[in-house]
């Protein structure tokens, strides 16, 4: 009898090391349980993911870009929660978090390549990692990316997935 308990014991330990585990990321598992009470939410999160965010509005100024820049842009990777864009000049890349109207940053590298009227991608760099919130207009086409209250920068969606 002990000795069939301790086989079934080692089965079910043999059968648990042998599946794979996974942890389910925080901001899944709060899209779960808010789906009930907060569709606009989860409808905006969904909305930001694999779209082309064409950079339009820096610290309160249209942003024109010049003939020797590269479009300024942002794109939201659903795959690892991965962050990739392009300042003007150099690419970017990292990871983000969001959750219901917020949004951060991390682990942000870039290339390091020079270029004429560099101000303006700095500008862009620095503002990446103080946001702490977002916007999304009523028809999905305009992202706001806020620091508290004050609108930093915005983009318009260019690219639809």
């Amino acid at each position: 009898m002990k000795k069939e308990i301790l086989l079934t014991g080692l089965g079910v330990l043999l059968c648990l090391f042998l599946t794979e585990c996974k942890t389910i990321p925080q901001s899944i598992t709060e899209d779960t349980t808010k789906r009930s009470t907060e569709n606009r939410t989860v409808d905006n999160r969904e909305a930001l993911i694999e779209k082309y965010w064409k950079l339009i509005e820096l610290n309160g100024e249209n942003f024109e870009r010049s003939e020797t820049l590269k479009e300024p842009h942002i794109i939201l990777k659903k795959e690892n929660y991965a962050v990739t864009g392009n300042s003007g000049c150099n690419s970017f890349f990292g990871t983000y978090k969001l959750m219901a109207e917020k949004i951060t940053f991390s682990q942000m590298a870039s290339t390091k390549m020079a270029c004429l009227n560099m101000e303006k991608e700095q500008q862009m760099l620095i503002m990446l990692h103080e946001i702490d919130g977002y916007t999304l207009s009523q028809n999905g086409k305009i992202l706001s990316l806020l620091k508290g209250t004050n609108t930093m920068a915005k983009f318009e969606v260019v690219y639809l997935d």
